[in-house]
């Protein structure tokens, strides 16, 4: 489209003047024109690359958004969601037997407790978790005794960072024989 449009305007710069000491000004005049226009084309088509780019690179960064950092955000709202709502909460009753710190990244405190409700009958084992220290810090001085635990039970946890176990203790009490 250049090629042709500057053979036209060289054309008419040479052919169309009348008066011979009008040639030289057209044809000057045709160069510049040819030379400006070249110019305000040439940026022009340079600015139009850079804000396609610019456009490309905002497209490209929304999708990377999407792709990357929504599915962050929702299984980050998904794990508050688990850990906040309680499916079940309620007390048991036994002799605090195994009550340890594990993990190599995350440490929690993993506890047992066996649940004995009348003598003769095999023992049934109770998992748990405990979130806080000062909670921890009772279940340590009341191992081997007789308590009373408090719970809450957390379905669909998405990792055993937060807990080995979905029942949560937050309270424990001791028990008089």
């Amino acid at each position: 489209m250049i090629v042709a449009f500057s053979a036209s305007i060289w054309y008419l710069a040479i052919k169309l003047p009348d008066k011979l000491w009008l040639r030289p000004l057209k044809i000057t005049y045709g160069i510049q024109y040819l030379l400006n226009y070249a110019f305000i084309r040439n940026h022009y088509l340079t600015l139009t690359f850079k804000a396609n780019l610019m456009g490309r690179f905002k497209a490209s960064f929304k999708y990377l958004f999407i792709l990357i950092a929504l599915p962050i955000i929702i299984f980050a709202i998904y794990t508050w969601v688990t850990l906040t709502w309680v499916y079940s909460s309620g007390e048991r009753a036994g002799y605090v037997q195994k009550f340890s710190s594990k993990g190599y990244i995350c440490k929690t405190w993993e506890g047992e407790i066996v649940l004995v409700s009348m003598p003769g009958t095999q023992a049934e084992k109770f998992n748990f978790t405990v979130k806080t220290e000062v909670v921890a810090k009772h279940v340590i001085e009341s191992l081997g005794k007789r308590v009373r635990i408090s719970y809450e039970e957390h379905k669909g946890i998405p990792s055993s960072c937060f807990g080995e176990s979905a029942y949560f203790v937050n309270n424990i009490q001791v028990l008089e024989k």
